[in-house]
């Protein structure tokens, strides 16, 4: 049974649970829609950037996955982005969780693979980043 409504994003809620003996499972249900996240206009160095989530999770592009690409140069095209369930990192293995990949098109004319944050790091080095300008094509 549900206990609170939806909340907005920037928010936080918390929850004081009681379980009863033998209950050891609490059920979350986020929407997980793709959001293309803007920077505040004042934080002059990520100005027209986007960071992308994915409900609760945040994402990053990261370039073990985008050989080639110059993630602080490209662009991102936010229409175009779409989620796929894939094999991911052994660091996600035996979390419990469906975690997935999202994927879009930037502005080198190349797709770009984009993983949860709480995943990169652990494949080796590279450049990482969540900010990624986006592109401004006309709809």
């Amino acid at each position: 049974e549900p206990i609170f409504g939806p909340g907005r994003f920037g928010s936080s809620s918390y929850l004081d649970l009681s379980l009863s003996a033998g209950e050891s499972e609490v059920e979350l249900d986020f929407d997980m829609g793709i959001e293309a996240l803007h920077a505040h206009p004042k934080v002059l160095c990520d100005r027209g950037s986007v960071a992308i989530a994915r409900g609760p999770l945040l994402y990053c592009a990261e370039s073990i996955d985008n050989p080639g690409l110059d993630l602080e140069a490209l662009e991102i095209e936010c229409r175009s982005l779409r989620f796929e369930m894939a094999e991911l990192p052994k660091k996600a293995a035996g979390l419990g969780i469906a975690f997935g990949q999202i994927r879009g098109a930037c502005s080198e004319g190349r797709e770009i693979r984009l993983l949860p944050y709480s995943l990169w790091g652990n494949r080796g080095e590279g450049a990482m980043q969540v900010w990624l300008r986006e592109s401004k094509v006309e709809p």
